[in-house]
């Protein structure tokens, strides 16, 4: 670690800033990939492996970050109903956007996805060519945003 002098005294640097991210995502191998790596940037990370598990977690803490990853379409019995990630991404966004207190990235990979985030308040960008690794060989079958309040 590089020492900086200041009024006389040898000062660490300061370190980087901390975020406490929060990452939903079903996939273990996945999830655990991103908690490695963004704990080796320095930040804070837990995981939450459904999106009932991951809003009940959220509620609980502040967070700069959420990661959500939804499922295209599921049927799981731990649920009521379905869910289908274009008829039921805006109502996940608004739970999710009500508990960050930074931006959320959300992403799916239904070939047709459509976000219909209508809220003013809200900057919506496009992260989606950004995302896409050289060799994924569908890029069409990706999509992702980073949301946050304006």
């Amino acid at each position: 670690m590089m020492h900086v002098l200041a009024a006389g005294q040898l000062v660490a640097p300061p370190k980087a800033v901390t975020m406490r991210v929060l990452v939903i995502e079903d996939d273990q191998e996945t999830a655990d990939f991103l908690l490695r790596t963004l704990r080796e940037g320095g930040h804070m990370v837990e995981t939450a492996g459904d999106g009932e598990a991951g809003l009940a977690l959220a509620r609980r803490k502040v967070w700069d970050v959420i990661v959500v990853d939804p499922p295209t379409f599921s049927n799981s019995k731990r649920m009521d109903g379905t869910f289908d990630v274009q008829r039921d991404h805006a109502a996940l966004l608004d739970d999710v956007l009500a508990v960050c207190s930074g931006a959320v990235w959300f992403s799916t990979n239904l070939r047709r996805f459509k976000l219909e985030l209508f809220d003013p308040a809200l900057a919506v960008t496009d992260m989606t060519r950004a995302t896409i690794p050289p060799d994924f060989r569908d890029p069409r079958a990706h999509h992702a945003f980073r949301i946050a309040r304006a």
